[in-house]
């Protein structure tokens, strides 16, 4: 046993070899004490000759859940399964390894239930040039990107948070971790691009790969390196990977990845689903729908006419509760389809998998109806795809019972479905009707009324006679044993019978495994009917739940346009207003934002807390939902096009590429001012605080120059740095608004509300104090505020901080010409000042005031 399990794992290599004993799968040496390290279970070992052998076990119907958690923690599993059933004695069973679980192709029961795709990714690579391929294994979507560089390549894998991810090379393994939190990197060899086009078209069962828009050579290893690893782990032709899908970036809205976890599109600070946007749009009741919508949001679309087609769909369920609740009457029924048909096609799935395809397509003939009956053209047109095959169905109906049991375990199939399985169920379940047809037989030869033909585990089947009757018993009969009151016998016809019962379980076992044989390849000789079916009920949901959204939440229909205007009256925060409303604290101040030719830039100043970095996220989320064909948190938008969505928020340093917080800072300014277009938005919040204030301040001041002069991106900034105000008479198209605030008996009150004009304070000391530091320190504070205001400044130039110590200097303003030297000041003329004081400005007119000032000027020269 032990030369088996080496030859397996010499196949498994690096991978967690789960090889199956009796009842428990095992694992042996160093995989045991890593195994019960990991999963908390009982390392022990077994005597071979002089040594031993450490082993570690767990149950073979618990084993789908150590394994999860193995694959969780970025480790490969081989499953090596006993391929027949154990003998008499000790004979050596044969066994293979069936299959590897890895992170991007784990397929369970739980996949069924995930509302995200699990990707496994592929990564290709060439001098300046990129393509990643993502496939789902769990749905057999592949998807290709020719995304331009390896920076690029690298924010894919930031935005899609891949499970696993193949690359070429070992070297390309630590910046592809860091970039996609994936939990294992397979460093392998790509096949040359001729192999990988020669490995897809075989696949695909196709002449070229032209007709799938597959010609660039790096999308097409990338996509056979995908598909070839599920292939080799599953030990499966993997048939359900029936198309690959071309992305061109340049037909969506580009979301930078900081964007989206700047914006927590999907993923709050936590990692965690909870108060993000996704969390709020999502009311899906399927988990294709959920997955699909999740698409919508981080793709959003640039064609007019087809965002034009969702608004129009959930414009009409939006405005009917009945519809409404009609459809969801029948999404609620529907499973993972998708999914359903990819374990199906890798081998994995069970007759309960057949039984929730067919109740799910039951549901898809009366949703089509419906579907048919709507207004808006992209809810007629899913009607069709969900004709499902009616023939498919009824013969699932009449092969499967209503309740099929959990497992590959024998009784999925109605009886009457096939006659020969109806007899060796009965057979197997002990014969009753030939048992009874015996003992009548028995009792009219033997003249024995009180014959009894009887089982149990001990002796099997045997005869049962009393003792008063054994004088009739015949010659034929062969004793077995015996108890108080009676005797048991057994026959030649009752052992044939008994070996009849004992081989009919194994007979009946194989006989309804090969039925579901036939049912799962009717089942895929039907997916490219069943996939457009389940795509178009997964449309259906995702269209449904963001009506939903919009009638529940009083969301309006955006007015999207080929313009540069961004106009928002009355916008809210979705999350923010969501989580007010759940904890009672009061309702959400809507706030009005203008972005247009003629205001490109918006300096948005205000004290901490007072709502800055709500009021920007949340045109940024508006733009997003208006792109996706939802309505948004508004009383009224116009969203000119989009193409591209930077931000600059928040302060984090990476320390495991050694970059500090200004440098993370820095990089994702110039990412920003290198790719923005004059079609971005742009949220920059804070920038330059990472640094010194003056080089902060001049960074500041430079970027906000470049985005007003040279890219022209429709852009907001944030700023503590007032002297950015000043921009607004420097570039004409620049704006200056501020968070509302007053002050009530010394205390700070945010009124949240957007207003023109700049801040004058930024209420640091304030906000200190609600957040609860000493009195003391606030008191020493405020001193040192005093100080600093009024520009005292030591001997060696720094702030005077203690008291006795200052001599007052004016400090520089920032666009002030320099004070000539002391020797060479002039003091003003009296007879000028006595002339000021004396104008009276009440009657001047503008021209007698530069006439006057005109004449001063003559004087001094």
């Amino acid at each position: 046993m032990l030369r088996q399990y080496h030859e397996a794992k010499a196949q498994a290599r690096d991978a967690l070899l789960f090889f199956r004993l009796g009842d428990f799968y095992e694992l042996f040496y160093d995989d045991a004490r890593l195994a019960a390290q990991l999963l908390g279970i009982t390392l022990t070992s077994r005597a071979k000759g002089d040594d031993r052998v450490p082993m570690a076990g767990v149950p073979h119907h618990a084993a789908r859940g150590y394994i999860a958690r193995l694959v969780a923690a970025g480790h490969k599993v081989a499953i090596c399964d006993q391929m027949e059933v154990p003998g008499p004695g000790k004979q050596l069973v044969r066994r293979e390894i069936v299959r590897l679980v890895t992170p991007g192709t784990l397929v369970d029961e739980e996949a069924l239930e995930a509302r995200e795709p699990l990707w496994l990714a592929a990564v290709a690579l060439a001098e300046e040039s990129a393509a990643v391929a993502l496939l789902d294994a769990s749905t057999g979507e592949l998807r290709a990107l020719p995304v331009g560089s390896a920076q690029q390549a690298l924010d894919e894998l930031a935005r899609v948070r891949p499970r696993e991810v193949l690359v070429a090379e070992e070297r390309f393994s630590d910046p592809v971790r860091r970039a996609s939190g994936a939990v294992r990197i397979e460093a392998r060899p790509f096949r040359d691009a001729q192999g990988a086009e020669q490995s897809l078209r075989r696949h695909l069962g196709v002449a070229t790969l032209d007709g799938f828009g597959l010609t660039d050579p790096l999308c097409i290893q990338a996509a056979a390196e995908a598909l070839s690893y599920l292939q080799e782990t599953q030990r499966s032709a993997a048939k359900h990977v029936v198309r690959v899908a071309v992305e061109q970036p340049a037909r969506q809205l580009w979301i930078d990845p900081s964007a989206a976890q700047n914006l927590e599109l999907f993923h709050g600070p936590d990692g965690r689903r909870g108060g993000t946007l996704l969390s709020v749009v999502d009311r899906t009741l399927t988990a294709a729908g959920g997955r699909l919508l999740a698409r919508w949001l981080a793709s959003p679309l640039l064609e007019l006419g087809e965002i034009r087609a969702r608004q129009d769909a959930v414009e009409e369920l939006s405005q009917a509760a009945v519809l409404r609740e009609e459809i969801a009457e029948r999404l609620r029924r529907v499973l993972d389809v998708e999914r359903l048909l990819g374990r199906l096609a890798m081998g994995q799935g069970t007759p309960r998998d057949l039984a929730g395809l067919r109740a799910s397509l039951r549901e898809m003939p009366p949703l089509a109806a419906r579907l048919e009956r709507c207004s808006a053209p992209l809810l007629r047109e899913l009607g069709a795809p969900l004709r499902a095959p009616s023939a498919l169905v009824e013969l699932l109906q009449r092969a499967l019972i209503d309740e099929v049991p959990a497992g590959r375990e024998p009784g999925s199939v109605r009886p009457g479905f096939r006659p020969d399985l109806d007899d060796l169920t009965d057979l197997a379940q002990g014969g009753r009707a030939a048992i009874a047809a015996m003992e009548a037989a028995e009792k009219q030869r033997t003249g024995i009324q009180s014959l009894k033909v009887r089982y149990n585990r001990v002796f099997g089947f045997y005869i049962e006679v009393t003792k008063p009757n054994l004088h009739l018993v015949p010659q034929d009969y062969q004793r077995k044993s015996s108890t108080v009151g009676a005797e048991r016998f057994v026959t030649a016809a009752l052992s044939d019978h008994e070996a009849r019962v004992l081989s009919a379980e194994e007979r009946r076992a194989a006989l309804e495994q090969e039925i579901f044989e036939e049912l799962r390849q009717s089942v895929l000789g039907q997916s490219a009917g069943l996939r457009a079916c389940a795509a178009a009920a997964a449309q259906a949901d995702a269209l449904l739940s963001l009506a939903k959204v919009a009638a529940d939440s009083g969301w309006v229909r955006p007015a999207v346009d080929d313009g540069d205007s961004i106009e928002i009256e009355g916008g809210r925060h979705p999350v923010v207003e969501r989580a007010l409303a759940q904890s009672g604290d009061g309702p959400f101040v809507p706030n009005d934002v203008h972005l247009d030719a003629d205001r490109r830039l918006i300096v948005l100043t205000g004290p901490n807390m007072a709502g800055k970095s709500t009021a920007m996220r949340q045109v940024a989320l508006i733009a997003v939902l208006a792109q996706t064909g939802s309505f948004v948190p508004a009383a009224r938008a116009r969203i000119g096009i989009v193409d591209r969505i930077f931000t600059r928020v928040g302060a984090a340093d990476d320390l495991a590429r050694g970059q500090s917080t200004f440098m993370v800072e820095m990089a994702e300014c110039a990412r920003i001012l290198n790719q923005a277009t004059p079609r971005s938005l742009l949220i920059l919040d804070e920038v330059g605080r990472g640094t010194s204030t003056f080089d902060g301040l001049a960074l500041a001041w430079a970027i906000a120059e470049h985005l007003h002069d040279k890219v022209g991106a429709r852009t907001l900034f944030a700023t503590h740095y007032h002297e950015l105000c000043d921009l607004a008479r420097e570039r004409p198209r620049t704006v200056n608004l501020t968070m509302a605030v007053t002050e009530v008996e010394g205390r700070v009150v945010f009124l949240r509300k957007i207003l023109a004009g700049a801040a004058s304070r930024s209420y640091g000391i304030q906000v200190a104090r609600l957040a609860g530091l000493p009195d003391a320190v606030l008191h020493r504070a405020r001193e040192i505020l005093a100080n600093l205001e009024a520009q005292e400044l030591d001997e060696a130039g720094r702030p005077a901080l203690a008291a006795g110590r200052a001599k007052r200097r004016k400090q520089l303003g920032l666009f002030e010409a320099p004070a000539e030297p002391p020797s060479r000041a002039r003091a003003p003329a009296p007879a000028l000042e006595e002339e000021l004081r004396a104008l009276d400005l009440s009657r001047t007119t503008p021209m007698d005031a530069l006439l006057w000032l005109h004449e001063q000027q003559k004087k001094l020269r």
